[in-house]
């Protein structure tokens, strides 16, 4: 660990997301999950019950409401503007599939607001404050591109670009030629390279500034994207040109 870390803390939050993505687990469980000692196991759930966010009962361990009011925060710090929400509402009701918000924020592509399609096969929400993996996404490769150029740098200046799938590019100059292209199409495209099975369009909205802080994008299966990525390339870049936001 970099030196300025606790790994006390590290720990604990790693505990925190046990208990909140499992089924209600014991500590023998937790100190199994975070391949801990049962006693420092118990130190760590002593000192989050004690704090609030996390309860006992019957040996098992649940996450306490505080969790849900820390979502809430952090869902009205992200809310976009609500020219963008009707944006993301209507291009749902246009192509029947989900769709999604993103803001570049310190220093990456951040999703902000998602609508869930209509269709019977669809992709499920995005969840607000999902964020990292620019170069796999088409909305971050959006906001790369409709960007200032430091943005393209600080991703490139982290080192190797991470897979997520087969299809992810990671080679440094294959990425810059697609925001190039990107930036000539006016829309970009992500051909299940951030998920397997899913495919994604995204285009900038316009700010008066010249650059693109928001993005407006729609996810399909990857099983009918061939058959409707004409039709969401029109329909998502449509949208997007239609948006007014107010200057921040």
């Amino acid at each position: 660990m970099p030196p300025t870390t606790l790994q006390s803390v590290r720990r604990a939050l790693a505990v925190l997301e046990v208990i909140a993505y499992s089924s209600p687990p014991t500590a023998k469980d937790v100190a199994v999950a975070c391949d801990l000692e049962l006693a420092t196991t118990y130190h760590l759930l002593n000192t989050l019950i004690e704090a609030g966010y996390v309860e006992k009962d019957d040996r098992r361990l649940f996450p306490t409401g505080r969790l849900v009011e820390l979502g809430a925060a952090v869902e009205r710090r992200l809310r976009p503007d609500p020219a963008l929400i009707a944006a993301m509402e209507r291009l749902t009701s246009v192509t029947g599939e989900t769709t999604y918000l993103s803001e570049w924020l310190r220093g990456d592509v951040v999703a902000v607001g998602s609508m869930e399609g209509t269709n019977p096969v669809r992709v499920g929400i995005v969840p607000t404050g999902e964020r990292g993996f620019a170069h796999a996404r088409a909305s971050g490769k959006v906001l790369l591109a409709f960007g200032p150029p430091e943005r393209l740098e600080v991703v490139l200046k982290r080192g190797s670009l991470r897979a997520r799938t087969a299809n992810t590019i990671t080679r440094v100059a294959r990425l810059e030629a697609e925001i190039e292209q990107v930036h000539r199409q006016g829309y970009a495209v992500d051909r299940a390279e951030y998920i397997e099975g899913v495919c994604c369009i995204a285009a900038p909205i316009s700010e008066s500034t010249g650059f693109s802080r928001y993005c407006l994008a729609v996810l399909v299966p990857a099983t009918r994207f061939a058959d409707e990525e004409t039709m969401l390339i029109e329909a998502v870049t449509t949208a997007a040109a239609h948006v007014r936001v107010r200057p921040s």
